[in-house]
């Protein structure tokens, strides 16, 4: 235990691990150095299956698939990747929970995406598809994000209050969100292979299968709650600082 009496040294947040430590205590040091490691080494190996369905295959060996969770072998595999994307994103699963235990909406898909070398999931993707009446079934509300990445803050105040959702602005009307979209409820990648374009070839390819005979186009992705480094990839992804939120 440290005792706090305005030492210089504070409280550190480690931005990879999320673990909150204090760089004068050398107990904390240890544990952080521990924690960091076992969290970098997390792996999670995707052997072929049976019926497996790989929607693309590339030349490195990586692939992309779908789980489908009434497979075992699919949900087996679902459960382990939920709760690693629990622990970097600290969403869907709280704590002590396990993923076994959830309920499923049956309108999330889920996809991973596998790297050659050593076959381990190094990405994943919820994803659900947007149509008015769905968005209004589930109670969404949907909106581009008007003033940018900046105005994330006020938009998460309003979406959270138990106030209705208010009509778009008059530029928010000019500029019109088509249906269907695909929305992004989680995107998650591995900490040692960010900004390999994983997250955007696992996207790309979601668009390409998602609905049959039809490829939906960048502009058709709507993120759900996004955060600041969510915000960054959706802005490039999109091409637009409006991108489609929910």
């Amino acid at each position: 235990m440290t005792l706090d009496f305005g030492q210089k040294d504070s409280t550190v947040h480690c931005s990879i691990c999320s673990m909150l430590y204090t760089p004068s205590d050398a107990e904390d040091l240890k544990t952080h150095a521990r924690f960091h490691a076992n969290f970098l080494n997390q792996e999670i190996k995707v052997p072929r299956w049976q019926n497996q369905q790989v929607l693309e295959d590339f030349l490195d060996g990586s692939r992309i698939i779908e789980l489908s969770l009434t497979d075992h072998r699919g949900f087996k595999l679902y459960t382990k990747v939920a709760a690693l994307m629990n622990r970097d994103l600290g969403h869907d699963l709280p704590e002590g929970r396990n993923a076994a235990a959830e309920t499923w909406p049956p309108y999330l898909r889920v996809f991973v995406f596998v790297e050659g070398k050593k076959k381990l999931a190094v990405g994943c993707c919820f994803a659900e598809e947007l149509t008015r009446a769905s968005v209004t079934e589930r109670g969404y509300s949907l909106r581009r994000l008007q003033g940018g990445r900046q105005s994330l803050v006020s938009w998460r105040i309003q979406h959270d209050s138990e106030q209705p959702a208010v009509p778009p602005p008059p530029s928010e009307k000019r500029d019109s969100i088509l249906f269907p979209l695909c929305g992004i409820r989680r995107l998650w990648v591995a900490a040692k292979h960010r900004r390999q374009g994983v997250g955007t070839t696992l996207i790309d390819c979601v668009l390409k299968h998602f609905i049959y005979l039809t490829q939906l186009p960048r502009s058709q992705v709507a993120f759900a709650e996004p955060t600041a480094n969510g915000a960054d990839f959706a802005a490039s992804f999109t091409g637009r600082e409006d991108f489609i939120i929910y």
